[in-house]
């Protein structure tokens, strides 16, 4: 009777449970219930139908739509399931290896593909890069501006010693290495700036990638800066040199990367970095704005003004050149033109060329991007590389 008894209980209790559980999610999604906050994700979040100026046909989609973005304990549920996935069955993230020191490194654009050596580059695209980069050079040194190539590692490049030991045990060639082994067999002359040997070099320095992010951090920014700097003083010789950290204000910050939103389990992952600040000087801000109309494929513009400064610089980069250089460089040039985007085109280089008169152009691709992503191609690049 004792075991009767028992079996009769157990076998109503998880039926009960399941009827509060989708009651209590069901009138959750109305008062709002959670034990978490949203986190980032990676789509908008729907928003909730407009049903008056919705057609009717339309209001199943929409409510589906919204109710699976705003259900009750919605963030609750995801982060305790990511959390049990990853420490009880040891399953890695969506799009993120977590290495066991809680280092977070992409799986997207080919990253971990290329340190393994999947991702590699045919002959015709090293032929590609080649003559497009190097075209280039020859095009612009032809109307009087000097040009420089400039890659950022991949963060596994530099860490490789965070990343899961399965996956250094895999490590093979990697689409860099291949790259400019190609370009110096074929006696190339593009200037060209590998970042990665100067930020092995000082990674006793200090760290130099956040953690827990795709990029690198202020250090790593600021040594890469400096590499830059040198190498823009062979082609213009006028051009201060870096300004030395030891001058520079140092603050050190909390930061949150942009890898925990994939994680998505809750846990504060935040780490300490610093901040890097140049001194002041005689820059000056002369125009700011988002979304440019007037430039092909560009998504924002910072010009600065230095009368102390040589030249006018055009920076083309993408997140890796973005706070930091933009802080640093204007204290070199005269004019500096910072524009963010992915792979300009010729038609970017000719509005600009058109508009500023550079007398250089310093061009910033991450190496995941230049290896894994289609590149810009130009007839006209291409004609001026084989030209003598």
């Amino acid at each position: 009777m004792h075991n009767s008894g028992q079996n009769g209980l157990t076998s109503w209790i998880l039926p009960v449970f399941f009827v509060v559980l989708i009651f209590a999610t069901l009138i959750g999604t109305f008062f709002h219930w959670d034990f978490y906050p949203l986190q980032n994700e990676n789509h908008p979040m729907a928003a909730k139908p407009d049903f008056k100026n919705s057609p009717l046909t339309e209001w199943p989609d929409k409510i589906n739509a919204w109710y699976k973005d705003h259900f009750g304990f919605r963030n609750t549920f995801i982060r305790r399931y990511n959390a049990i996935s990853r420490d009880w069955f040891k399953r890695q993230p969506n799009s993120v290896l977590m290495s066991d020191k809680g280092w977070l490194f992409t799986t997207k654009n080919g990253a971990i593909a290329d340190f393994m050596g999947v991702r590699v580059l045919s002959e015709t695209e090293l032929e590609q890069r080649l003559q497009n980069a190097e075209g280039k050079q020859k095009w612009l040194k032809k109307q009087g501006i000097n040009f420089l190539w400039v890659i950022p590692p991949n963060k596994c490049l530099v860490y490789p010693e965070e990343l899961p030991k399965k996956i250094q045990k895999a490590r093979k060639r990697n689409g860099i290495d291949q790259l400019l082994s190609y370009l110096d067999a074929q006696g190339s002359q593009l200037n060209r700036l590998d970042l990665r040997p100067v930020l092995l070099a000082n990674k006793s320095a200090g760290v130099v990638y956040h953690s827990t992010d795709t990029h690198w951090n202020p250090l790593g920014s600021y040594i890469g800066y400096c590499s830059i700097i040198k190498e823009v003083q062979h082609l213009m010789p006028e051009i201060r040199d870096f300004i030395p950290l030891n001058t520079c204000t140092i603050t050190t910050n909390k930061w949150t990367g942009d890898l925990i939103s994939f994680v998505g389990d809750g846990k504060n992952r935040d780490i300490d970095y610093i901040q890097i600040e140049p001194p002041a000087g005689n820059v000056q801000i002369v125009e700011s704005k988002w979304e440019l109309p007037e430039f092909d494929n560009a998504l924002d513009l910072l010009i600065t003004h230095n009368p102390n400064g040589h030249g006018t610089a055009i920076i083309f980069h993408d997140s890796f050149g973005g706070v930091g250089w933009r802080k640093f460089f204007p204290h070199h040039f005269r004019k500096s033109i910072f524009l963010l985007t992915a792979r300009a085109k010729i038609e970017l280089f000719e509005q600009v060329i058109d508009t500023y008169h550079p007398d250089i152009i310093i061009e910033e691709q991450v190496q995941r991007n230049l290896i894994y992503k289609k590149q810009p191609t130009s007839q006209i690049w291409v004609e001026a590389f084989n030209t003598d």
